[in-house]
């Protein structure tokens, strides 16, 4: 298991304390230079004294025979419990689940109904303060009086304690699911641990009744055994050494990225963007001017560094005639379209206009929006226009525009005939 992996970037790597591979016994939990000086240990004991024969050690191998059995019956007895304890742990951890999305639905159903009732969604009846809608007398709701009233919490009260409860259930499932993957390495490393002391079992019955004069198969199988634990420990020590210097190299891009985002936010806008926001203004006071925007003098008409939205001296643009706030909706859109041209944005350089002049902007104003529009064609973007204008009217405005004129008799869309 490692232990000290940060949850969040840090900008100095590596951090205090720092991440370290945890090895465990079955008991506990070891540091890996721990382990590793501990098993060192023992291989150093194994390899100093010369293997004994069975005819030999015989007394010692019923001794170790009696432990190993002992230890061996204890580590099941452990298994048998850790077992149970991941289940446990992983059934708490459905049971949060289980809570969670039931809280997050509740959390839904109380978001839309206050999205509801501030769209007026609810409407107030006389009824619900008390009062009879035909006779205009007090009535109550309850045939008991109710000597304690009840104040029901309020839709913001009820959104607030969900928000609250699915923070705090967040942190137990967090905390859950930490334990039950411990207890599941644990429980790993205790089978593997297991497997080792039975198979030591089994040598020293074997040994028992094999040549008194063979070596001890037993000292031998540890040795292999411990040099087998050495390598996978060392292993897993490399694959940790390679996650930190990833996680270094990750620390130090973090620190450049929160440099950059932090001149970004100290300037407003980057110089690139400052170019894009002063050419989008310009196109839309053009383009204002030719459709004969008046609500407002356009020397303190602008659009706004922070919200990008036109304003009116550093205000946000308030009321305007209908037709001037159509014409603002043209200088915008054509305006983002053609700065498209010049600098790299998402615009996919397509934009459609459904009845452009349903607020009765005048002639000239439609004429200079289909002038302005045709433009784009030699930038290899589109603009389509569906319109009910009277044809003679709009044949005097495309006449000399460059332009893929359709023009439609009667309905575009009708229903289908149904056949007898």
């Amino acid at each position: 298991m490692i232990q000290g992996i940060p949850s969040r970037p840090e900008s100095i790597w590596p951090p205090t304390p720092a991440p370290q591979l945890l090895i465990t016994d079955g008991k506990g939990w070891l540091p890996y230079h721990e382990a590793v000086a501990e098993i060192d240990k023992q291989l150093q004991h194994i390899r100093t004294e010369a293997l004994p024969a069975v005819s030999q050690a015989s007394d010692v191998i019923v001794e170790d025979l009696r432990k190993a059995e002992q230890s061996l019956a204890e580590v099941e007895k452990i298994v048998d419990d850790l077992t149970g304890d991941v289940r446990s742990e992983g059934a708490q951890v459905m049971a949060i689940d289980e809570r969670l999305s039931a809280l997050r639905e509740d959390l839904q159903k109380y978001q839309n109904a206050k999205k509801l009732r501030d769209r007026g969604g609810f409407s107030r009846m006389k009824v619900v303060d008390g009062i009879c809608p035909t006779c205009n007398q007090p009535v109550k709701d309850a045939l008991l009086p109710q000597d304690r009233p009840a104040n029901p919490m309020s839709l913001e009260d009820n959104i607030a304690f969900l928000h609250d409860q699915v923070k705090t259930f967040q942190e137990m499932r967090e905390e859950s699911r930490l334990a039950l993957v411990a207890k599941q390495k644990q429980l790993q490393a205790l089978r593997t641990s297991l497997a080792e002391m039975s198979t030591r079992v089994r040598d020293y019955k074997r040994m028992l009744r094999s040549d008194v004069e063979a070596p001890s198969a037993a000292a031998i199988r540890q040795e292999i055994q411990l040099e087998q634990r050495l390598e996978v420990l060392g292993d897993a020590q490399s694959v940790l050494a390679g996650i930190t210097q990833k996680f270094s190299d990750i620390a130090n891009r973090w620190t450049i990225m929160r440099s950059r985002l932090k001149a970004i936010l100290s300037k407003g806008l980057s110089e690139e963007d400052s170019v894009k926001l002063s050419r989008l203004n310009r196109v839309y006071l053009e383009q204002l001017a030719a459709y004969g925007f008046s609500s407002y003098p356009l020397n303190e008409v602008s659009l706004s560094s922070d919200t990008y939205r036109p304003s009116v001296n550093q205000y946000e643009m308030g009321l305007t005639s209908a037709s001037d706030a159509i014409r603002s909706i043209w200088a915008y859109l054509l305006g983002m379209l053609e700065i498209a041209r010049s600098f790299k944005m998402n615009h996919i350089g397509f934009v459609i206009f459904d009845e452009p002049k349903q607020q009765s902007a005048a002639d000239f104003s439609f004429a200079a929006l289909l002038a302005r529009a045709s433009t784009s064609k030699t930038s290899g973007q589109q603009v389509i226009f569906s319109t009910s204008e009277k044809r003679e009217r709009l044949d005097s405005m495309v006449e000399n525009i460059d332009c893929n004129y359709i023009k439609f008799d009667g309905k575009m869309l009708t229903p289908l005939s149904r056949s007898t």
